[in-house]
């Protein structure tokens, strides 16, 4: 793997705390929070952090696919989970230590259990057409491979295969078996008001008690010049 080269982008607003580990190609929208010892790595391909996210502290953020990572607005990812999915749309809760696996999708305003883990369904007999190619196809599949591999190159991986299931907007995962069911919506609107206030705290009082993240050449929609130095919280 080669590696890694660093380039934080933020938006206006955001706070960093100074021992958060951010490294890789990494966008934070305008407004974001990410906690000490969050970690957010771009092992492969990019990874984009919507707005007025809030990432608490030992959570984890990993892309291990080349290709991006984009999460959506209004995520809270609480202590200790860890999140490789393939994307993330908004308004999505994350409970205390909590798992995605990179081969899923999540939708919007969904909640994703304390504990609980997010792995693809099993794939039953009559969906393997769907994923597997035909004789055909296989074939000629099997004969780049050979040819590939006789010329010493590895085949590249496809990355639209490595995506098994996206789940739906407003999925709830629960219990100890990590269960699953449809929520109506009901009460979202109070869960963005205690997210918007929940966000202004943290806005004034991680600055208080913690050294903040010193941004190199942040660029915003308002770039900045390439050799400035801007703390992360600055407007």
């Amino acid at each position: 793997m080669a590696p890694l080269r660093d380039n934080l982008t933020v938006g206006t607003r955001v706070v960093i705390a100074q021992d958060a580990d951010l490294r890789g190609d990494i966008s934070v929208g305008s407004g974001s929070v990410i906690h000490p010892k969050a970690t957010v790595l771009a092992l492969q391909g990019p990874i984009t952090i919507g707005s007025d996210c809030i990432i608490e502290e030992t959570a984890v953020i990993v892309n291990r696919r080349s290709t991006p990572l984009k999460i959506g607005d209004g995520n809270l990812f609480e202590v200790g989970c860890r999140i490789e999915a393939a994307s993330v749309g908004s308004y999505n809760v994350f409970e205390m230590r909590s798992k995605v696996a990179q081969n899923v999708k999540i939708g919007s305003y969904s909640v994703i259990g304390a504990g609980c883990t997010v792995l693809p369904k099993p794939i039953r007999d009559d969906q393997l057409a769907d994923i597997f190619d035909d004789d055909e196809g296989l074939k000629e599949e099997a004969a780049v491979v050979e040819a590939e591999a006789g010329s010493g190159n590895r085949p590249a991986q496809r990355e639209d295969d490595a995506v098994f299931e996206e789940l739906p907007n407003q999925t709830v995962v629960y219990g100890a078996d990590s269960k699953r069911r449809l929520w109506s919506g009901e009460g979202a609107q109070q869960q963005a008001a205690l997210h918007a206030k929940h966000l202004e705290y943290l806005r004034d009082a991680i600055p208080r008690v913690h050294k903040l993240k010193i941004i190199q050449g942040v660029r915003t929609s308002a770039a900045a010049p390439a050799s400035a130095t801007t703390p992360a919280s600055t407007s």
